[in-house]
């Protein structure tokens, strides 16, 4: 609708000056007759035109009118609309019709209002669908960076399980080869051993020199060492102790045998030296290949982390971005019941003034005279 001007304060004083004008009504002459008697008090009777006379004035003084038009109007409706429709000259109908054009611009105004305030309610709302769809997308993309991480968790778990059998692998390896050293060792020093007992117990022994008895005592000592049969070593002592002219068959066979027992530890010994170069070679490589297993499953296990550290980041980065989301959403809230509110508020208003002085004088403006009854027949 376009916007209905205001009454000027010049064309109400034009107003208010014809209404001076105008012949005073007609009084009711005073009773002659003496004043009756108290009648018994009765309910106050309000005249339905000026009630609606004063609703409507109570909403000329309460819709913005600069306060010397609204007085001007409210002193000049009541003779302009006491007249029924058709009675009225033209000067009570131009001042109806500038009450009625205010009251219509104030509706005007809380249209306008009531509309400014429901795109601000709208306004609102699309700001909030956007915010729950930021919050969905915050959510749907913090499920995955969780999936991510949990999946980089397993990873690097599994290669902290890699990188620990990597080390058992290492420590195996070690084990294995220091265990076959140590057996190398000993054969070394078993075989170092018995080649100088032999040279310097059994070779003079054998040959009848004149030998300390402790001789025959170590050789005892290293041949019950080195694991030869306790027949044999407790029969020594008596084939070396006899002077050799004395010694028998027996003794000599004693004394043959031990030598052939330590020619043949020896020789096995010696034959155990050589086989073990292979076999230490072998070890020595498979510690070297558990080591780079190891170094490689270190680097993976560091590389593992660093990644989980990156996922985590990004999943912690994610939750915040969630609850930043979240909070936007809360923060909208209240500002919208604000607007609810202020939407509220001017429906009210609009009812109210639609309802109240609006209406008022609209009744006012086409009250007409009550038809007459029909004649009985």
């Amino acid at each position: 609708a376009a916007p209905v001007s205001q009454p000027t304060a010049r064309g109400l004083q034009r107003h208010q000056q014809r209404r001076r004008a105008m012949p005073a009504a007609m009084k009711r002459p005073a009773s002659a007759t003496a004043p009756a008697p108290a009648a018994k008090k009765k309910a106050k009777v309000v005249d339905p035109v000026s009630k609606q006379i004063a609703i409507v004035t109570k909403g000329l003084h309460n819709i913005g009118l600069p306060s010397d038009c609204s007085t001007m109007l409210s002193e000049m409706l009541p003779l302009a609309v006491v007249p029924l429709k058709g009675e009225r000259d033209k000067f009570m109908e131009s001042t109806v019709s500038m009450a009625e054009e205010a009251l219509v611009t104030h509706e005007q105004e809380i249209e306008a209002a009531l509309r400014a305030v429901e795109a601000a309610v709208e306004a609102c709302n699309d700001a909030a669908s956007k915010k729950e769809a930021e919050v969905q997308s915050a959510e749907a993309d913090l499920q995955a960076k969780e999936l991510v991480m949990q999946d980089d968790k397993r990873a690097l778990a599994s290669c902290a399980v890699a990188f620990r059998n990597a080390r058992n692998a290492v420590d195996k390896a070690e084990a294995e080869l220091e265990s076959f050293m140590q057996s190398v060792r000993t054969a070394e020093r078993k075989k170092e051993e018995l080649q100088a007992a032999q040279a310097k117990y059994l070779k003079p022994l054998s040959e009848g020199a004149d030998c300390p008895p402790s001789f025959v005592d170590s050789l005892v000592k290293v041949l019950t060492d080195s694991g030869s049969s306790s027949t044999m070593t407790a029969a020594m002592p008596a084939a070396f102790n006899k002077p050799f002219g004395e010694r028998g068959a027996f003794d000599t066979m004693v004394i043959a045998q031990v030598a052939q027992d330590m020619s043949s530890q020896i020789a096995g010994l010696q034959q155990t030296l050589q086989e073990a170069e292979p076999g230490q070679q072998a070890k020595q490589q498979a510690v070297s290949a558990a080591k780079e297993v190891l170094e490689q499953s270190k680097k993976e296990q560091l590389e593992a982390a660093e990644s989980f550290k990156r996922k985590r980041s990004a999943h912690e980065f994610a939750a915040a971005a969630l609850a930043e989301a979240v909070q936007a959403v809360k923060a909208i809230a209240p500002e919208r019941r604000g607007l609810m509110r202020q939407v509220s508020a001017c429906e009210r208003k609009l009812e109210a003034h639609r309802a109240g002085p609006l209406a008022a004088l609209r009744q006012l403006r086409d009250r007409a005279p009550e038809p007459e009854p029909a004649p009985k027949p």
